[in-house]
Parts: C-alpha cells; sequence; structure tokens
C-alpha cells in the first residue's frame, strides 16, 4: 500500500513539473523583450522570475548568436552577450532579423575614412 502511494505521488510530482516547465517556457517567451538606444542595451527575460538588465554599450565584451535547426526553420535566434560584471546574458528566440540588427549594433563603428578607404588620385580634378 505504500508503494503505491509512493508511485501515485511520484507520478503527480511528475506531471507537476511537466506543467511548471511549460508554463514557465510560455511565459518567457511572451515577456521576454530587446531594446537599445544610442548608449544602453536593455533585456528583460521572463517567465516566472522576470529580470530586466541595462548594460551599458561600453560594457559589452563580447555578443555572439546562434540558431538550432529547428530555431533556423522558424527564423528565430538566440542572442547572448557577455559583460564583466554579469557574465553571459542570453535572450531566447528573437526573430532572426532582430538578432543582426543587434549584432550590427554591438559591432565596433570605425571611421569613414578607415572603413572605405578613396584613391586620392581618383578624387582630384584636373
Amino acid at each position: 500500500m505504500a508503494c503505491l502511494a509512493l508511485d501515485v505521488l511520484l507520478v503527480a510530482a511528475g506531471v507537476a513539473a511537466v506543467v511548471r516547465m511549460v508554463l514557465n517556457s510560455v511565459l518567457r517567451y511572451r515577456d521576454s523583450r530587446i531594446g537599445h538606444d544610442r548608449a544602453r542595451f536593455v533585456m528583460v527575460v521572463g517567465g516566472a522570475r522576470r529580470r530586466t538588465e541595462v548594460i551599458p554599450r561600453t560594457r559589452l565584451q563580447h555578443a555572439t548568436a546562434s540558431a538550432s535547426p529547428f530555431q533556423r526553420r522558424l527564423r528565430i535566434a538566440t542572442f547572448a552577450t557577455r559583460t564583466a560584471a554579469m557574465g553571459d546574458l542570453l535572450l531566447r528566440d528573437v526573430s532572426a532579423a532582430d538578432v543582426e540588427a543587434l549584432l550590427a549594433w554591438v559591432r565596433p563603428r570605425g571611421s569613414v575614412s578607415a572603413a572605405c578607404p578613396v584613391d586620392a588620385s581618383a578624387s582630384k580634378k584636373d
């Protein structure tokens, strides 16, 4: 009799864990947000516990994007960034266009002359 009660308890705990994982996944997807301006990157990670991270652009050390085959099929990706103080920050299931825009924003911007050298002889008109 005790064995049957233990089995029922384990099954109930397993079902509760699965329901909690599914609910947390749906909330995390629904409540996650990203944004940036010239100086700051803001990331809200949802789920059962919501966390807001505001990171100055100068503190971002590294940013990457990755996508599994399933994410590529849905045109979404995972954006990851690293700071010295907070470590790695992940935002899953972001649209691929948003991830590309974020990566372009994070990339260092050089001067125009360094990016596109102009031939001095071609610009002179005689």
